[in-house]
């Protein structure tokens, strides 16, 4: 949702600060002081339910404020704009491993294979460049959501590994 306010800036020790609006789909709302420059990687911080949140802001249309990089600003942000946090349901897939084991992982449709490469690194201990994931006969491409790959609640994806480049 998105308000229309006067703008109100007002500097606190030389900075540009604006107030925004904070609301949760639940109707919970609250108002937040940040810097006209903040990104929206450190607004997430603040808000602090990071896992899995999207931000979102109206006027006219909807904005997706996707790039964690991007400040405020860049958005069209300033004082008296709602922004709407939207939670990103998750998903169960299995993934079977080289040892033929299979471990359950929360993904969500969004998710990109890098992203799910981070995951199976961090619980089966194989480096992403040595990772090559595929589902349904189809090798997984970095850079691609899960979504892209029909990639749904129980699904099973396959973890082979990369041979290691060499001399022939």
């Amino acid at each position: 949702m998105f308000r229309r306010r006067k703008r109100h800036l007002f500097k606190r020790s030389n900075l540009l600060v604006m107030e925004l609006t904070i609301k949760f789909l639940t109707g919970n709302s609250f108002s937040q002081n940040v810097e006209l420059h903040t990104t929206v990687r450190q607004l997430k911080h603040i808000i602090q339910e990071r896992e899995q949140q999207r931000l979102s802001t109206q006027n006219g249309q909807r904005i997706d404020l996707k790039d964690d990089s991007k400040t405020l600003k860049d958005y069209g942000l300033y004082s008296g704009c709602t922004v709407v946090v939207l939670i990103i349901q998750s998903f169960q897939v299995f993934l079977k491993n080289t040892n033929n084991q299979t471990h359950t992982y929360d993904v969500s449709q969004g998710e990109t294979v890098t992203e799910f490469k981070l995951k199976v690194w961090n619980k089966e201990k194989v480096e992403v460049q040595q990772q090559r994931l595929v589902y349904e006969s189809k090798p997984l491409e970095d850079g691609f959501t899960l979504e892209h790959y029909g990639i749904k609640e129980g699904s099973t994806i396959q973890l082979l590994l990369r041979l290691r480049g060499g001399r022939f």
